[in-house]
């Protein structure tokens, strides 16, 4: 049975990222005939105490942070948390997590450091806004590829040859450690293990210091190891396969793509309004989604426009987070890696009939199972069971 939710609260962290999820599931509950309320960032436990008493909520949802964590009385509601990252703004999501009554992960909660019986794992994935991503034809093509994301500013020299100074003892260089990372293949083209890359990495400290931990580490190290270097790594070839494969480019994210010669040319701007991303998305023959998560706010967004999308394989192949287990790759997306890429871009850019083809079938099953209404319900299921 179907329990009846009348308010639900949504929190998100000062992320534009999250936020534009936040208020594409506050739209997908309106939809439903629930009364939200969304706000970001997450609020400091007098603020959340004083919201529960006042707007008196049914359920709580939040995006990387558990009841746990709030260190507030929240009894009077029920608590979601989306747990999407394992680090945000310096501060780990998962240090102190427990307590809500429904957790949900959108990639492997492994990748994450988190040990889950995958039995008990709940998915929540990105919806799409159709009130915003949807086709227009009348939207004349400006580029063959194009790729939207953030690719990190090229690494000063002075900050790879700094030392690692832990506890006032120098272990080695920046440029050294990354130099073993490198080669030990950890960075593959299909992901990367966090755990494994820790393990390498407190092997060769430990070398200069035996006490040491991952936790002593410097945080812009942290930041470097476990999210910049892989993006860099895999983000950058991609590109530069891109450009391989057409003069016809477009880049967009922050201005550090500005700081890379090779793609300063093809930037087009940060399109922080999803508006402008629509735009760019129906503006391109074929969109290339760059990331080890298939089933990306990005690919729902691209596919509701009816556009095709290059996926690049990557570690969430054949696990519960494969976009190959909602789309049908060949029909609804084309599968790419770094190896084919240059050749899987130019076959598919010389067939425009395949390419609409297979646009329309992605946005005819995106508007059936993947609009942020259709999460909002599936958050309602789960609540009720």
């Amino acid at each position: 049975m179907m329990v009846k939710f009348k308010r639900i609260a949504l929190f998100s962290n000062d992320d534009n990222v999250q936020v534009l999820q936040l208020l594409g599931l506050k739209r997908g509950f309106e939809q439903i005939g629930i009364e939200c309320f969304a706000s970001w960032p997450l609020p400091k436990a007098p603020q959340m105490e004083a919201f529960l008493d006042v707007w008196k909520p049914d359920v709580v949802f939040e995006f990387d942070r558990s009841r746990n964590q709030i260190e507030a009385d929240c009894s009077s509601a029920l608590h979601v948390s989306w747990v999407q990252n394992a680090r945000n703004f310096g501060v780990s999501v998962l240090e102190g997590a427990g307590g809500s009554d429904l957790v949900y992960y959108c990639l492997q909660p492994e990748r994450l450091g988190v040990k889950v019986d995958p039995g008990s794992c709940r998915w929540l994935f990105p919806g799409a806004d159709e009130s915003i991503f949807y086709p227009d034809d009348s939207e004349p093509y400006r580029f063959d590829l194009s790729l939207c994301g953030f690719l990190h500013s090229v690494i000063p020299l002075e900050f790879l040859n700094g030392p690692i100074v832990v506890d006032g003892q120098r272990c080695c260089s920046v440029q050294e450690l990354l130099d073993e990372i490198i080669a030990s293949n950890l960075y593959g083209e299909y992901g990367y293990d966090l755990q494994a890359i820790h393990d390498l990495i407190l092997f060769r400290l430990k070398r200069s210091n035996p006490r040491i931990e991952m936790k002593d580490l410097p945080q812009p190290l942290l930041e470097l190891f476990e999210t910049r270097l892989y993006r860099l790594y895999r983000r950058r070839i991609i590109a530069e396969s891109m450009l391989a494969s057409t003069g016809s480019v477009a880049f967009c994210g922050r201005n550090s793509w500005l700081t890379w010669p090779q793609f300063a040319p093809f930037y087009q701007g940060d399109k922080t309004r999803p508006s402008d991303l629509a735009r760019i998305y129906r503006q391109t023959r074929l969109n290339v989604h760059e990331c080890p998560l298939g089933l990306h706010h990005r690919t729902m967004e691209v596919m509701a426009c009816a556009r095709p999308l290059l996926v690049g394989y990557s570690y969430f192949c054949g696990t519960p987070c494969d976009i190959a287990n909602f789309f049908t790759p060949g029909e609804d997306f084309i599968w790419y890696s770094e190896k084919n890429f240059v050749e899987v871009a130019r076959e598919a850019l010389a067939d425009p009939v395949r390419l609409q083809k297979i646009g329309r079938n992605a946005h005819e099953k995106v508007m059936r199972e993947h609009l942020w209404r259709h999460r909002a319900e599936q958050i309602i299921r789960d609540l009720s069971a």
